[in-house]
């Protein structure tokens, strides 16, 4: 049987160790001109899968909202009061994937 993490990496970034997967293609480009999304504040509290879960519908879309911000490699760094686009519907983000 395989295992759940043949494909998963870990990377250094900043220093930090973070889980990485091989077969994520997180450099497709989301064409936000033709989603519609809504602006939040960030509350500095959320972690992103919780963001994820309240406005998505799901803690495992948290990479949507990264990636929409561009802060797929750097969310820990995301600072109270930043304003954050969320999808208004995902699947108009998974369509690209």
């Amino acid at each position: 049987m395989k295992s759940r993490y043949e494909n998963v990496q870990m990377s250094k970034i900043d220093g930090k160790s973070m889980v990485t997967s091989l077969n994520a293609n997180v450099n497709r480009s989301i064409p936000l001109n033709k989603i519609r999304t809504k602006i939040i504040k960030y509350n500095g509290v959320d972690r992103m899968d919780q963001l994820a879960d309240k406005h998505l519908g799901s803690p495992k879309y948290w990479w949507v909202i990264t990636k929409i911000n561009g802060l797929y490699a750097n969310f820990w760094r995301l600072q109270k009061g930043s304003l954050l686009l969320i999808p208004e519907d995902v699947n108009e983000v998974l369509d690209y994937f």
